[in-house]
C-alpha cells in the first residue's frame, strides 16, 4: 500500500495521542493516508461518475468525516486505522453514487456492489 508519510511504528503512538485529544497527531495518522486514499478512490469511482466527481474531492471528504469521527475509532493498530478509512470512502462513494443514480436512469444490469469493486481494485493494488 502506498503512504504519503505514515511511520508505521508510529501509528499506534499516534491513535493514543489522537485519542488524548493531540490535534497534531491525529493529523499526521490521517494526512498520511492521502495517497493510498486517491488510489482506492480511483479505482471504486465508476467512469460515470469519474466525470463528476474527481477522486481528490472524495479523499478530502473522507478525511474530513475521520477527523470528524475520530472519537467514534475503536481500533489500535494501522490495519485497523486503514479498514476504518476504507470504510468511510466507501460510504462516501455509495452516497454519490445514490446522489447522481436520483438525477437520472440507471442501468440495473450494469450496477455491481461496490464492496466487490473495493475488494477487486484491492487485489489489483497488492499485485503492484
Amino acid at each position: 500500500m502506498q503512504r504519503d508519510s505514515v511511520d508505521t511504528t508510529r501509528v499506534g503512538h499516534w491513535i493514543e495521542e489522537a485519542r488524548a485529544g493531540g490535534a497534531e497527531a491525529r493529523e499526521r495518522l490521517l494526512e498520511g493516508y492521502r495517497n493510498y486514499l486517491r488510489l482506492m478512490a480511483r479505482a471504486v469511482l465508476t467512469r460515470r461518475l469519474q466525470g463528476k466527481v474527481d477522486a481528490s474531492d472524495v479523499v478530502q471528504e473522507t478525511l474530513l468525516r475521520a477527523h470528524e469521527r475520530f472519537g467514534q475509532f475503536r481500533g489500535a493498530t494501522e490495519a485497523e486505522v486503514v479498514a476504518w478509512l476504507r470504510q468511510i470512502l466507501v460510504r462516501n462513494v455509495a452516497d454519490l453514487v445514490r446522489r447522481y443514480a436520483r438525477g437520472g436512469g440507471r442501468d440495473i444490469a450494469r450496477e455491481r456492489p461496490i464492496e466487490e469493486e473495493l475488494e477487486r481494485s484491492s487485489g489489483a493494488l497488492a499485485g503492484l
